[in-house]
């Protein structure tokens, strides 16, 4: 529900919409067991990317069965 509300609150408190949100926990004052979905960013708008001014990654494509064992690239792929 914070999620929906937020950017319409924020827009009417600073006057634009964000494109992301970060939540957290502060690990001096909580123990973090009860958010534990905390620590992560998420897009607000579908656009986020254009509104940042960032390109789309490019779509992932699956590896070969040979594909990718190089132990320097291995955890990468």
């Amino acid at each position: 529900m914070a999620l929906r509300q937020l950017p319409s609150d924020f827009r009417r408190r600073y006057g634009y919409r964000p494109a992301l949100m970060e939540s957290f926990v502060d690990r001096q004052r909580h123990a973090g067991t009860c958010f534990r979905a905390a620590n992560f960013l998420r897009p607000l708008r579908r656009d986020f990317r254009a509104v940042l001014g960032a390109a789309a990654p490019p779509p992932e494509q699956a590896l070969g069965p040979a594909e990718g064992l190089a132990l320097d690239q291995f955890a990468h792929n």
